[in-house]
């Protein structure tokens, strides 16, 4: 609204020099706000502004939530976008994966004004991703920016309510791990910038975003030591380097160096493409695993489509190092410190045995006679 004001009554209905109908002005939580009445006529603007009036005072009472103006023109797309800068101040790891579970989020409720996302909207999207043949797993992943979203623009005020948003059940938890001739058709298959990376990961256990993040500050070659500053648990951790590993860091201090432009480059992240950090894989990680043969197709459910299911995730990578770790008869407390895992709770999850370890057990049990 533009204008100078020409007419004021009572110090609360206002009227601009290029408008015809009336302006009431109130405070809410110590704060002013205008709002258009949507009348020229003074009468019906007063009972506007005093059914207002009732609804600021139903809103201090906590019996109804009054949505101020401010509110109801924010989008969102803008509480995403503050959550974002949150995380940034926070310097929260793994941002890439937020921001990736965040791109479907954009685009089904992004223009959105925050006002007008319900919780039977919010159930209309997840029917909609159930159909489209997406897990549980990953709706959740969506599903959760968004609340968290909108509770960090309620804290600060910027909105008044948060929709209630439901989890999922994920009894689809996926505990797959990876077998020696499984690892070996992968890393075949995998681009070059990408075969190291998975062998380390493979060996060690280490998050990805760890992996990914390994710059040459931190390896000591002298030592033959890699130091992470700040792990997940917030505290350092050293790495031993010997064997294979130990082979796999020499062979990335080798391809440290390399010539662009005729000019000699030395790459900051061990594991690089082509110097530059190693991003968001994923495509390149799906077609590794078409190659290598390790999918299956399945019907949607509720549909005729038929959709591909990667067989592993890079996150297996984890839970088979600590596997194998134990397996060759390193102590778990060891195991855990190369690993990362921060709590024995936490490790148990990863230190599951597969189908072929049962099967090996159960080959050695005899019968007595």
């Amino acid at each position: 609204m533009s204008g100078f004001v020409s007419d004021i009554v009572d110090r609360s209905l206002l009227r601009y020099e290029d408008s015809t109908n009336w302006t009431f002005s109130y405070y809410q939580d110590g704060k002013e706000h205008r709002v258009s009445t949507g009348t020229a006529n003074q009468k019906v603007a007063r009972r506007f502004a005093k059914g207002r009036l009732d609804e600021v005072s139903a809103d201090r009472q906590g019996l109804k939530t009054l949505i101020t103006p401010t509110a109801a023109r924010v989008t969102v797309n803008q509480l995403l976008d503050a959550y974002l800068e949150d995380l940034k101040l926070r310097e929260v790891k793994s941002l890439y994966k937020t921001e990736r579970h965040m791109v479907v989020i954009r685009e089904y409720f992004g223009p959105m004004r925050a006002t007008s996302v319900t919780a039977e909207k919010v159930d209309m999207y997840i029917t909609a991703k159930q159909k489209g043949g997406k897990s549980n797993g990953t709706i959740n992943r969506g599903t959760t920016i968004l609340a968290t979203a909108f509770r960090l623009a309620r804290e600060r005020r910027r909105i008044t309510e948060v929709p209630h948003i439901r989890k999922l059940s994920e009894t689809n938890v996926r505990q797959g791990f990876f077998e020696q001739d499984q690892i070996d058709a992968l890393i075949a298959a995998l681009p070059d910038y990408l075969q190291d990376l998975t062998r380390f990961t493979y060996l060690c256990g280490w998050r990805k975003s760890e992996v990914v993040g390994l710059t040459w500050p931190m390896v000591n070659m002298a030592a033959e030591t890699i130091t992470i500053p700040t792990s997940k648990s917030g505290r350092p951790r050293t790495l031993d380097l010997d064997g294979e590993v130990l082979a796999i860091i020499k062979r990335r201090e080798k391809a440290a160096t390399f010539e662009h432009h005729g000019e000699p480059v030395v790459a900051t992240h061990v594991f690089h493409r082509n110097g530059a950090p190693i991003g968001d894989f994923k495509k390149a990680w799906h077609t590794a695993l078409v190659k290598a043969g390790l999918i299956h197709k399945e019907k949607v459910p509720g549909s005729t489509k038929v959709r591909i299911v990667h067989d592993v995730l890079f996150h297996d990578l984890r839970r088979t190092a600590a596997r194998n770790l134990l397996a060759k008869g390193v102590r778990e407390t060891v195991a855990m410190k190369i690993t990362g895992h921060a709590t024995r709770s936490m490790f148990d999850r990863y230190s599951i045995v597969s189908s072929d370890d049962v099967k090996n057990a159960m080959k050695a049990v005899t019968v007595g006679r």
